[in-house]
């Protein structure tokens, strides 16, 4: 993934509430809170089967991902 190429953002649709976010491909990444230490944070990434290899490539898809959790766009602002 191209850091400096910000277009990819326009294939994920964000939704605060339910700390989801949701890709074009049909991708699902969900970011969860560990119940003992809320401060550990995990992500997953999910529907993958029916990803479009042909199309799409799952690592530039997971990468993304990562990207907005590090951003903290599954928060609320």
């Amino acid at each position: 993934m191209d850091r400096n190429h910000e277009d990819w953002r326009s294939f994920w649709v964000l939704e605060i509430a339910s700390r989801t976010a949701v890709h074009q491909s049909g991708i699902i990444a969900r970011v969860t809170r560990s119940p003992d230490n809320p401060k550990v944070v995990s992500i997953f990434i999910e529907n993958t089967n029916n990803l479009d290899l042909s199309r799409w490539n799952l690592g530039d898809i997971s990468t993304q991902a990562i990207a907005l959790l590090l951003e903290r766009s599954f928060e609320r602002a």
